[in-house]
């Protein structure tokens, strides 16, 4: 579909350039009034910080002079010891309790008053708090329970020692099951979800989970230099009769039974150069798409045969990994933005549903790794992956075959050069197994092992983790069905922001804005662009 009418004649303006102008318009507003409705409440954030930076520093100080820290008389109990005062869900007092660990501070001259909340109120959760570690009384975290500029749970600003990480504000984290014996690494969240209006679910199979005693026991760990919002998360427990099979949700989180992995019969890449050998096995020997050099060879792709029986569907079975050029890249384009306007862009293009719509549609098709499948006279997309670069991860693609007469199937992994690399494909032509699918609810989810969490999926609440942080999930084990075997997946939806990005100022936001416009409306935009960075670095 052509997206300009590029007779001159013809003045008049496309549906996509009106959206862009609507978005350019209501962004630029928002900016503004952001600015003017949003002082009071900046302004007593700010006060906030202030305000906890001056009880940390009198913190630091009695800690030189004692060798500890005031010790709070209820640290196992949250939000006892407060700005409210002992009684602070009843009667809410404007001062801190006398017998608050942080009177010695005030007692001993660090301070002449410890500071409230501007607001101060237990209806609206705005209130200050301390907390020693009760296993570590050399730890501690002060609290500003709800920061209102940050509206995603826990909505805290903390400051905090060396053994308390505090909250305050986005990451692509890591679900771990454990085995028995250890933590292991299953799942690399919603990838290429750095912003709002790309958020999505990611699905997995927990292939190293065991049952412990009567739990199932799962991490949401975030590792990286950004901050993640986890919208929701699911497990499901399911058993099948065949124990040489095992259960896998497909990219759009339906599931599927694998139990005959067969292998290509050739693979080559563009240049037509054999590359069967790469990913006949997954040895971590991979086919990696090398980038290109100029603007007539910006896509590559391998080219697959399978031998096909007579049957109208089958399941593809891959292992994949995106390569750092696609997180270089994405930082790359992120810094034109600004990190200083992320947020409010991601929240602008999400309130325009149609120019929403759009942009991730075009961002999905440019970035994605491509499957196709060739019906006798065209390659036909067939569906698309978003791959992470921290995992050699597992997917699987239901693919529709009915139309294809051949006794040969081609498939084609397509995508921008220097993205993607594959480690393994195989071919399942074999029928789903019966299934008995049960979703089970968490027993506990404890964040940072102190604050329960809500996860339930589509309720339009966010969990936010920053570097450290992680969630321990604990589910109650079920019977298994007897003579069955038993798999588990989990579905985990939300998005994520870098911490690190630059900030930009608003002339600088403007030509960021209009270069991403640009490589978006454009043909191979995204490519190109890629090309450029990887050709520049």
């Amino acid at each position: 579909m052509k997206l300009f009418n590029q007779k001159k004649k013809n003045i008049g303006f496309t549906l996509i350039e009106i959206l862009v102008v609507i978005a350019i318009i209501g962004l630029l507003s928002s900016v503004v009034l952001v600015s003017i409705k949003g002082g009071a409440e900046k302004a007593r954030d700010a006060r906030r910080q202030e305000d906890l930076n001056t009880i940390q520093k009198a913190l630091e100080m009695y800690e030189i002079d004692h060798g500890s820290y005031p010790i709070s008389v209820l640290s196992e109990e949250s939000f006892k010891d407060t700005s409210l005062g002992s009684s602070w869900n009843e009667n809410p007092q404007n001062y801190w309790d006398q017998n608050s660990a942080l009177q010695k501070l005030v007692d001993e001259k660090y301070l002449s008053t410890i500071p409230i909340d501007p607001i101060n109120n237990s209806k609206t959760s705005h209130f200050y708090w301390y907390q020693t570690n009760w296993t570590d009384e050399a730890k501690y975290k002060c609290c500003a329970r709800t920061m209102e500029t940050d509206k995603v749970f826990p909505y805290t600003y903390c400051v905090v020692n060396a053994g308390f990480s505090g909250s305050s504000d986005v990451s692509c984290p890591f679900v771990y099951s454990f085995d028995g014996g250890e933590y292991q690494f299953e799942h690399e969240s919603y990838p290429m979800a750095v912003i709002k209006f790309l958020e999505t679910t990611s699905y997995d199979r927990l292939k190293y989970l065991k049952q412990t005693g009567n739990n199932y026991f799962l991490q949401i760990n975030e590792e990286l230099d950004e901050i993640s919002l986890t919208e929701g998360f699911k497990f499901y427990v399911i058993d099948h009769p065949d124990d040489n099979s095992f259960v896998m949700p497909d990219v759009d989180g339906k599931f599927h039974t694998i139990k005959e992995e067969i292998s290509p019969v050739s693979c080559k890449n563009k240049n037509n150069s054999d590359c069967l050998k790469l990913v006949s096995k997954p040895d971590d020997n991979p086919w990696i798409s090398s980038p290109s050099q100029n603007e007539s060879d910006l896509r590559d792709y391998i080219e697959l045969k399978f031998q096909k029986p007579d049957v109208k569907e089958a399941k593809l079975f891959l292992n994949v990994k995106s390569q750092q050029l696609l997180t270089d890249w994405g930082v790359y384009i992120m810094e034109k933005l600004g990190e200083n306007y992320l947020e409010k862009w991601g929240s602008t293009i999400s309130s325009l549903p149609l120019f929403n719509e759009f942009l991730r549609e075009r961002f999905e098709e440019g970035l994605v790794l491509n499957i196709e499948v060739w019906d006798g006279n065209n390659w036909v997309k067939q569906d698309s992956l978003r791959v992470g670069t921290e995992l050699w991860d597992d997917f699987v693609v239901f693919l529709d075959i009915q139309d294809i007469q051949s006794d040969e199937l081609k498939i084609r992994l397509e995508a921008i050069a220097g993205l993607y690399q594959v480690d393994y494909i195989a071919i399942d032509y074999s029928a789903d197994e019966p299934m008995e699918i049960k979703e089970l609810k968490p027993a506990m989810s404890l964040l940072n092992d102190k604050e329960i969490v809500n996860l339930e999926m589509d309720d339009g609440k966010y969990v936010k983790l920053e570097k450290g942080d992680k969630i321990d999930i604990t589910y109650n084990a079920i019977p298994e069905k007897d003579g069955w075997q038993r798999d588990y997946t989990v579905a985990i939806k939300g998005y994520y922001d870098r911490i690190d990005y630059k900030n930009q100022n608003l002339l600088g936001f403007v030509s960021g804005f209009g270069n991403i416009l640009s490589m978006t409306l454009e043909k191979d935009g995204f490519a190109k662009s890629v090309a450029s960075f990887a050709n520049e670095e």
